[in-house]
């Protein structure tokens, strides 16, 4: 199942939680490099991905951070 970030969510959100942004990515990438929320890379607009290949675990965590400050987006 996709999970997406919410539109309009103020970047700064993931700022707060450590997320840095990379331009060559085009998305946010947590400080343990476990996730991704893709911003401006089509067609994963606002997604919110594992991006280490061996980090289910921290990412289903940066997951669960995400719903607790509301910004997952839970109709579409």
């Amino acid at each position: 199942m996709a999970v997406y970030i919410k539109k309009g969510l103020e970047h700064s959100k993931l700022k707060d939680l450590g997320y840095v942004f990379s331009i060559s990515e085009g998305g946010f990438i947590s400080a343990d490099g476990a996730t991704i929320v893709n911003i401006y890379r089509a067609p994963y607009q606002r997604m919110v991905n594992q991006y280490r290949a061996d980090a289910q675990a921290e990412h289903l965590k940066n997951v669960d951070i995400l719903k607790s400050i509301d910004a997952i987006e839970t109709e579409f």
